[in-house]
């Protein structure tokens, strides 16, 4: 996390390249660091009244560090995965309960 004046921010894991930001972000006292997020969108953790701020680009010294379409495509590729897990979800669910059905008529 960083946390500049007021604002919080933070880089989550599913944005990817966590080690290399996380080295980077080390080597870069009294370095200028650029984050890209959006103002509009915080959040706050249930327990904590800390707004946060994800970041979705980096860049030190003017070096980018993670740029915003390799973040989107991160992003992108866990909200994939998540669909497919839901897919795969309903459908095991789906053949539980028509096996169920069909024991049951069997036993009938």
């Amino acid at each position: 996390m960083l946390g500049p004046g007021n604002n919080v921010f933070q880089y989550v894991s599913k944005a990817g390249e966590i080690s290399a930001v996380s080295s980077a972000l080390r080597g870069a006292s009294g370095k200028t660091v650029e984050v890209y997020f959006d103002a509009a969108d915080p959040f706050s953790t249930p327990l904590d009244d800390i707004e946060l701020f994800t970041i979705y680009a980096l860049s030190i010294e003017g070096v980018e560090i993670r740029k915003y379409e390799d973040v989107a495509a991160a992003w992108k590729g866990d909200s994939n995965f998540g669909v497919g897990v839901g897919i795969l979800i309903i459908v095991v669910c789906l053949s539980i309960g028509v096996a169920l059905v069909w024991d049951k008529r069997s036993d009938s």
